[in-house]
């Protein structure tokens, strides 16, 4: 893993994982991460270590629950989560300047409510998107 630490663009796709090293998260200068299509049901909470990552793509798993942790991906501009198990979205993560986020085929429906563990703040799919 050493000779890999000033990779910048890791594609992982179509690879039946079924987690996430913690090793992978030591990749400090990683910018892209592509996850598609494998079977992640949770991503690592050191995932927030990764603060130069600008695209996470995890499309097409069976990932029910984001980490808040991801907040701390300061750079982050693109979020992929289309495909997954997903029925919340942290509150939380609405403070990423994200430029894209992809949501859709998650059992989360227009009108359920959206709540994050670390705030009281609860909101509908309606106000997600009218924020961004």
């Amino acid at each position: 893993m050493d000779r890999l630490l000033e990779l910048k663009y890791l594609y992982v796709n179509n690879n039946q994982l079924g987690s996430i090293p913690n090793k992978l998260c030591l990749l400090q200068h990683l910018c892209e991460l592509h996850l598609a299509n494998n079977n992640l049901k949770l991503l690592p909470h050191d995932i927030g270590y990764l603060t130069n990552l600008k695209k996470l793509s995890l499309p097409r798993n069976q990932i029910e629950e984001l980490p808040e942790e991801l907040c701390k991906l300061c750079n982050l501009k693109v979020l992929d989560v289309a495909g997954n198990l997903l029925t919340i979205f942290p509150t939380k993560l609405l403070e990423l300047k994200l430029d894209e986020l992809y949501y859709e085929q998650n059992p989360l429906l227009e009108k359920n409510l959206i709540s994050s563990a670390q705030q009281n703040e609860v909101l509908s799919l309606q106000e997600i998107t009218a924020r961004y």
